[in-house]
């Protein structure tokens, strides 16, 4: 992620040597590297860098504001890669210079960010909360080069470099006062090599199909004033197979002819459960998204029934083609 301009000419080389000594003339100078991946927890005193377990403890805690997220100016710049001696306070204005980044200006109360001198709007304002500075996390990041995701399921910020793809469930940890994990981890897809095979894209399809079912059914469940649902692998097999099964044998019911009754299914797969549910779907022409399937799922009482069960811990989902299985269940303690 480096990038450097090189051009021949004795004036412009001079304009070009004095340029990078300017703050602000980020296109003259060395790209700073970005950090792979930044979480911040709603609520919490830590946050996590590029996948380590052990988070970086903060004086206070993120604060949840308007629907956004506040960080301490320190932590929070740290976090991206701007070091103390670069964050710079001239009351009521927050900079962060760092070489290698754009310069960034906030104003406390202000509802505006300034970019290497382009003024930017901002649905929220900086703030002190604690006498700490606490800066919206999405208009920093994003003016420093990242890019932003809220995720519902575990009330996190996850943060990394603009242009690349989303961490891994593997190079995103969370706290471990999060009672959840983030993403969900399907069985692992079989394929082989041969050109043209589309099979594997049709999985990580949707494996992100089944992590938009999790954030979708955890936020509704928050609403309802209810704990969200933990992940469960081996639930998430048994789905999987089921809606294969559906697929592969042409049929749409909770009872299979090769694996029986939904409960049946739990038991051969060796699952000790306490109370158990599940939800179908198959998908309609043209191809429904997982939103869509939530809110027929929601709008039938006996599915919403499953998807709000306060007895229900567990959930584990599984797609194949164009069905949907949700199994849920609570353990014995």
């Amino acid at each position: 992620m480096t990038r450097k301009v090189f051009v021949t000419g004795f004036i412009l080389a001079f304009v070009l040597i004095v340029a990078t000594l300017t703050p602000g003339a980020m296109g003259y100078a060395e790209q700073k590297p970005l950090v792979d991946s930044v979480v911040f927890e709603a609520s919490t005193d830590k946050y996590f860098v590029n996948g380590s377990a052990h988070g970086v403890t903060m004086d206070t805690t993120v604060l949840i504001r308007d629907d956004r997220t506040f960080v301490p100016v320190r932590f929070l710049s740290n976090a991206l890669g701007v070091t103390n001696d670069h964050i710079s306070w001239d009351n009521p204005r927050v900079i962060l210079s760092q070489p290698g980044f754009s310069v960034v200006t906030l104003v406390i109360g202000e509802r505006f960010i300034i970019v290497d001198g382009q003024s930017k709007q901002m649905d929220v304002a900086p703030l002190i909360k604690d006498k700490r500075t606490m800066l919206p996390a999405r208009f920093v990041a994003e003016a420093l080069g990242y890019q932003v995701r809220w995720c519902p399921v575990s009330r996190s910020v996850i943060i990394w470099p603009t242009g690349l793809p989303e961490p891994s469930a593997g190079h995103v940890v969370a706290s471990p006062n999060t009672s959840q994990q983030s993403l969900p981890v399907l069985d692992p897809p079989v394929v082989d090599a041969k050109p043209g095979n589309s099979r594997l894209a049709d999985e990580y399809v949707m494996i992100n199909q089944g992590y938009q079912m999790l954030e979708l059914v955890n936020a509704a469940r928050l609403q309802h004033g209810l704990k969200p649902y933990l992940w469960d692998n081996q639930l998430a097999i048994v789905a999987k197979n089921h809606s294969r099964d559906m697929l592969n044998n042409k049929f749409f019911s909770h009872t299979s002819p090769t694996t029986g009754t939904p409960s049946a299914r739990l038991s051969a797969a060796g699952i000790n459960w306490r109370s158990c549910g599940e939800n179908i779907a198959m998908q309609t022409p043209p191809p429904d998204t997982p939103q869509v399937i939530f809110e027929r799922w929601m709008a039938s009482p006996g599915h919403r029934a499953n998807i709000l069960n306060a007895d229900f811990t567990h959930l584990g989902i599984g797609i194949a083609g164009g069905y949907y299985t949700q199994k849920f269940v609570s353990y014995f303690d």
